[in-house]
């Protein structure tokens, strides 16, 4: 399962129609990670996001794209997102 995939669902079940709060979108990207029909893209790093997600503020996308950017050797993810720019390896676009 592509990354971009794991971004649209989680997007998808927070949005209105579905509605999903934090926990549950955890707990469904968290299913799919121990399903072994499911051959997921970078699992370590998507695992790493998760458990950012599960315990921060901002959406799953974007911890997933900072552990992404961490593992290419970025020091710092730069974000308009005020919620982010707080959390580690983030920092705020002045």
């Amino acid at each position: 399962m592509a990354v971009p995939v794991l971004c649209e669902l989680a997007w998808v079940l927070q949005g209105r129609l579905y509605g999903y709060d934090r926990p549950s979108i955890v707990a469904v990207l968290q299913r799919l990670l121990e399903t072994r029909v499911f051959v997921v893209q970078d699992r370590e790093v998507v695992r790493q996001a998760l458990d950012d997600f599960r315990n921060g503020p901002a959406d799953f996308p974007d911890y997933l794209i900072g552990r992404q950017n961490r593992e290419a050797g970025c020091l710092d993810t730069v974000t308009l997102d005020n919620r982010l720019a707080a959390e580690p390896d983030f920092a705020a676009l002045d």
